[in-house]
């Protein structure tokens, strides 16, 4: 994931989140297309209820989705610029020898949203 901050500069905007609007993009590989697709993702807060189609809860809320055959070019472009991050579900993705320290630099960029 990757998202606007204030500190964001309009280069790394463009290169980042790019042509499609909003101001946040999510992206997963191929691999992972099929199992976004079809599971059954529980919010967290009661009372529990499905959150339902994953694609349709991006559009409602004007976050891209990017599909991506190999997740580490993004994540390098990500990491070197000043937009906000996370990679907590990196490990998951088809990345050889993930590194703890390869998914953050700066701790406070990485806020949860």
């Amino acid at each position: 994931m990757a998202w606007v901050t204030p500190s964001t500069v309009d280069i790394d905007r463009d290169r980042i989140i790019g042509a499609g609007g909003g101001e946040r993009v999510h992206a997963i590989e191929y691999g992972w297309l099929d199992a976004m697709r079809t599971v059954r993702l529980y919010a967290y807060r009661l009372p529990a209820e499905p959150v339902g189609d994953l694609f349709a809860v991006h559009e409602a809320a004007s976050i891209q989705l990017r599909v991506l055959a190999h997740l580490r070019p993004f994540w390098q472009e990500v990491i070197a610029r000043t937009v906000g991050f996370s990679g907590i579900r990196l490990p998951s993705a088809a990345l050889p020898s993930v590194k703890r320290s390869d998914l953050s630099l700066d701790p406070s960029r990485m806020t949860h949203h």
